[in-house]
């Protein structure tokens, strides 16, 4: 239970933390979104900031508010009030929609695996006039045929492998998205639903 807590904890302050700049300079009016090239959508060079440099520069001014400022949490709150609560708001939607989809996945993968067994059980017994042996092969050819497509999926750079590359574009990918959206209930949304995948 302490655990979980201190999990919980950290998501809080995460979120509390992720506020993008134009947010701590207050009600400035200034754009939060950040403009990118639109040449190759892969290409690390096309990115004007990225997320480690929008998050050190919250943290850098969250350290210098609360070291200058006679009343760091009054101003702490000001600053980064509204990313704050898009924090949590995104971490409760993530923490809901990821324990629903959890639920939901895990319930049609048992009921599925059940049912493929009963179907081979009741075959192999008689109760269905087919060979056992033909439902497992229609099985497996059918397992093949959707793990094809799910590696075509995400072969993202298309050289036949799923590999780190691969990942690496999806983590340029969900980095440019949290930048052109919200950093606070983008990150949100992110630790609430590993929170609850891994609850």
């Amino acid at each position: 239970m302490a655990a979980r807590t201190g999990q919980l904890a950290l998501l809080l302050l995460l979120a509390f933390l992720c506020g993008t700049h134009a947010l701590a300079q207050g009600s400035s009016g200034e754009d939060t979104h950040f403009d990118f090239p639109m040449e190759d959508p892969d290409d690390d060079r096309n990115t004007t900031r990225n997320l480690q440099d929008v998050l050190t520069d919250a943290a850098s001014d969250i350290q210098k508010t609360i070291s200058t400022s006679e009343h760091p949490l009054f101003d702490l709150k000001a600053k980064y009030g509204a990313s704050a609560q898009k924090g949590v708001l995104g971490a409760s939607v993530g923490y809901a929609v990821a324990r629903i989809t959890k639920h939901f996945a895990l319930s049609t993968l048992k009921v599925s695996a059940v049912g493929a067994v009963m179907y081979i059980g009741a075959a192999a017994l008689g109760y269905i006039h087919k060979d056992p042996a033909d439902i497992v092969d229609q099985l497996q050819n059918g397992a093949a045929q959707a793990s094809h497509v799910i590696l075509r999926v995400l072969d993202l750079n298309k050289d036949g492998k799923v590999d780190w590359k691969d990942a690496k574009i999806v983590g340029r990918r969900l980095e440019r998205a949290i930048l052109k959206n919200s950093v606070a209930a983008s990150i949100g949304v992110a630790a609430g639903a590993l929170f609850a995948i891994v609850s």
